[in-house]
């Protein structure tokens, strides 16, 4: 691991954050009365940003109950057909087992757990929250669409259809998947790669600025009421850059990492007052990526931001 510069200010941060290898999109940015940027790094780049995208799922959720057409005590049967690999617990479940929307986006969110985070996404239906990207506040979504359970991500991109899967059209993937190519095949046929393998062509994007307009959309949206569970689901773990409680008592956070891929999403309230929110993105196709340094990086942004 290369040793971390010092870092005395946010300015710092984004030189070491562009000294890396590969491409960063990083943003950090005030979301109340004095709303702005405070430090950015091709803020509107749209990288990979593994399961951190499963905030989309989220926020269609949020909005699904919000508008009377779920709540979160609603159940979902879990099916063999819609395990994934872990991260997780459920995966090992039997299938037929009820679990709640609420129990679901918990251990999407807090836990990482692969097979719940299919699970909402397939529950609600692909397209439902495809129609919500837009909203949430994703300028571009066309390169994430259709978008994939992780289940399916791990079957095209470790499976014997990528390239014939990449050089469909949306509409040809979309064809791909409903005619049941993945669900027909075994998971434990997978043989996953610890090398970055199509960081830019296949997967979930969004750049910095998307992300942090999700979590402005999910923190305006969760103020009161039903909705205000998310927030809690949110803020269950801190994720690695551990921010200090003290400076910062409310610490939302969704991550998501592959090889080649390392995003960390924070929404944060402040002990002064105000909330802000940072995204910081990583992709190299080339290499496993330093995680270690790019964590310490983006602790020392959160340390540093006021």
């Amino acid at each position: 691991m290369l040793e971390a510069p010092a870092c005395a200010d946010l300015d710092a941060v984004v030189q070491a954050l562009g000294d890396l290898p590969g491409r960063v999109s990083f943003l950090i940015r005030r979301l109340d009365r004095d709303a702005g940027i405070l430090a950015a790094l091709n803020a509107d780049e749209a990288l990979a940003v593994g399961t951190a995208a499963t905030l989309f799922t989220l926020g269609a959720l949020v909005d699904e109950i919000a508008t009377g057409r779920r709540t979160w005590a609603d159940v979902v049967t879990l099916q063999e057909r819609w395990k994934s690999l872990p991260p997780g617990l459920i995966q090992d479940w039997p299938g037929g087992s009820p679990l709640t929307f609420h129990s679901l986006a918990t251990l999407m969110v807090a836990h990482g757990d692969l097979t719940a985070a299919d699970h909402v996404l397939l529950a609600l239906g692909r397209e439902a929250v495809e129609q919500r990207l837009i909203m949430l506040g994703v300028a571009a979504p066309q390169r994430s669409l259709p978008i994939l359970a992780t289940r399916e991500q791990f079957m095209v991109k470790f499976g014997p259809d990528l390239d014939a899967y990449l050089a469909k059209d949306t509409l040809g993937r979309r064809a791909y998947l409903a005619a049941g190519n993945i669900t027909q095949q075994k998971l434990a046929n997978v043989e996953l790669d610890a090398n970055p393998r199509a960081v830019s062509t296949l997967g979930w994007f969004a750049s910095a600025a998307d992300m942090i307009r999700t979590m402005t959309w999910l923190q305006g949206n969760t103020e009161g009421g039903e909705a205000s569970r998310a927030r809690r689901i949110l803020g269950v773990l801190p994720g690695p850059a551990r921010p200090d409680k003290q400076a910062w008592p409310y610490v939302g956070y969704k991550g998501g990492a592959e090889p080649g891929v390392l995003s960390l999403n924070y929404l944060l309230r402040s002990a002064k007052g105000g909330w802000f929110a940072l995204s910081a993105t990583w992709n190299d196709e080339t290499a496993p990526l330093d995680e270690a340094r790019f964590i310490e990086l983006v602790a020392k942004a959160i340390a540093l931001t006021r």
